[in-house]
């Protein structure tokens, strides 16, 4: 299983400073793998991207913070468009992610 920090944009803003994501629970580092997946590293709470929620609060901190929440059609779109811009993954990691995004986009609610 192949994964990658998880640095991004914001998906919540204009900004277009690159963030390490950290998960708002523990604190601990996130990770994406292959499979679509956001993992925490610290306390191990792993779901598919567009289940995570994204909060940049501070725009001055170097960290942003993730938490959980039901996936919704416009987390599917900003998943899409984060994968786009993230600066460490290979490209075949982003195809294979988009891959099993597409094959979920029944999975999400039509409310954003």
């Amino acid at each position: 299983m192949l994964r990658v920090k998880f640095q991004s944009t914001c998906p919540d803003c204009s900004n277009t400073t690159y963030y390490n994501w950290i998960h708002h629970n523990c604190g601990g580092d996130l990770f994406l793998d292959n499979n679509a997946k956001l993992i925490c590293e610290s306390c191990s709470r792993e779901d598919y991207i567009y289940k995570w929620k994204f909060n940049h609060g501070n725009r001055d901190n170097e960290y942003h913070r993730a938490g959980f929440e039901y996936g919704k059609h416009l987390g599917f779109l900003s998943c899409l468009s984060i994968l786009g811009r993230l600066p460490n993954a290979p490209e075949n990691f982003i195809l294979e992610v988009i891959k099993v995004l597409m094959e979920h986009q029944n999975n999400f609610s039509q409310i954003s």
